[in-house]
């Protein structure tokens, strides 16, 4: 439940001018766009180094090592 909320967040934020439903999605789904916004928080990580940024990556990281 917690990753299906992450997800509709972060759907309603890219997609802020027309919401995305979405009834059904697999783990595998869920481990790709985990993977997507990872590389994404990787090169912000570059650009403008911050410690929530640098945590929220090893989560991420942590979430696909565990599945």
């Amino acid at each position: 439940k917690l990753l299906w909320k992450i997800f509709t967040f972060v759907v309603k934020t890219l997609n802020n001018k027309s919401e995305i439903v979405i009834e059904d999605i697999s783990m595998t789904d869920v481990k790709e766009l985990v993977a997507k916004l990872l590389e994404d928080a990787r090169r912000l990580q570059e650009i403008e180094p911050n410690a929530g940024t640098e945590q929220r990556i090893k989560e991420a990281e942590a979430f696909l090592q565990s599945q």
